[in-house]
């Protein structure tokens, strides 16, 4: 595992376990500041999305001269 793999895996534990005991510990300011419309859970799924994106396309860009049969596996 690479070091980035690494460090994304660490602060998505992070925020998961931060998330969970937030919600125990004061649910009224879970509720208002972690899992809001437009909040941090929702930009760090779009931020999730657009890397899954980024890593699509690269795929896609590097597999292009190739005969096709790993684009759509």
């Amino acid at each position: 595992m690479s070091r980035i793999e690494k460090l994304v895996l660490a602060f998505v534990a992070i925020v998961t376990l931060s998330g969970f005991a937030l919600s125990y510990i004061n649910h009224d300011l879970f509720k208002q500041y972690f899992v809001v419309e437009d909040g941090f859970t929702e930009w760090m799924t779009v931020l999730a999305l657009l890397v899954g994106m980024v890593v699509c396309f690269r795929r896609v860009w590097l597999l292009r001269g190739d005969s096709g049969r790993f684009l759509f596996c």
